[in-house]
């Protein structure tokens, strides 16, 4: 039931980062250095990085857009970037590439550090809202494991299967789900438990694991914990099908 893939790919891996990505570092090629200790220049080519302040990013559809404020001058040129996401298991991601014509949407003013997915990006010429400039990606790398217990890992990932991958967004958004619906929802997962599981009574419901097959409950009663199992039957595919769960 666990929304933790033991086994994912390296590129399936990227791509969950990508899309849970809660810091980022970008560096502007000058002309090696590094980012957190991982180098980021093209293989066989010295390049030095001006560290540059950004907002953070956001994906669609497998393309990286960096978000910064309205009025500033939009990055441009070779630019890197050492993604870092909520969840510490999931690793980061070191990307490489060049920037794009810098675009405008005016419903993605409130979305930096947002845990979901932006809405479509559209193409503007003017820049009133947060600047969006998109990354051409050119090379894809996902560090793995800790920088001073030399576990840490350098594992390349080829562009088209980068491309071809889908994200993992029950491993990127289900701690934050779990918090979200123990904070705000706790009327409807004890209604749920007692719904569901028979468990009466409940004066409070923890959220342990939360995944596509179903949630695991700790059920806080007057006679101790109950520990359940709720399953979804059929599986939910992704977290946006978690709401119209809830209600059907």
């Amino acid at each position: 039931m666990s929304r933790r893939s033991c086994h994912v790919s390296a590129a399936v891996r990227a791509r969950t980062i990508l899309a849970a990505c809660r810091e980022v570092r970008m560096h502007l090629a000058v002309h090696g250095s590094d980012v957190g200790g991982v180098d980021i220049g093209s293989a066989g080519r010295q390049l030095a990085w001006a560290e540059v302040a950004v907002t953070g990013v956001v994906e669609w559809d497998g393309v990286p857009y960096l978000l910064g404020a309205a009025g500033t001058p939009p990055p441009s040129g070779r630019v890197g970037l050492l993604c870092s996401p909520s969840t510490p298991e999931l690793g980061a991601l070191i990307l490489t590439g060049r920037c794009g014509r810098p675009l405008r949407s005016p419903e993605l003013a409130g979305l930096a550090g947002d845990s979901l997915p932006p809405a479509p990006l559209r193409a503007a010429e003017d820049d009133v809202a947060m600047r969006v400039v998109p990354i051409v990606v050119e090379r894809i790398r996902v560090s793995l494991g800790g920088p001073d217990d030399g576990t840490r890992r350098i594992v390349p990932v080829p562009l088209d299967l980068f491309r071809a991958a889908r994200p993992d967004l029950w491993w990127a958004h289900g701690d934050s789900i779990a918090a979200r619906l123990e904070a705000h929802h706790q009327a409807e997962l004890r209604a749920l438990v007692g719904l569901r599981a028979g468990v009466r009574g409940a004066t409070g419901v923890v959220v342990r694991d939360v995944g596509p097959h179903g949630m695991l409950l700790s059920c806080l009663t007057l006679d101790g914990v109950i520990d359940q199992v709720i399953p979804f039957e059929p599986p939910l595919e992704e977290p946006a099908q978690l709401g119209a769960w809830f209600t059907r």
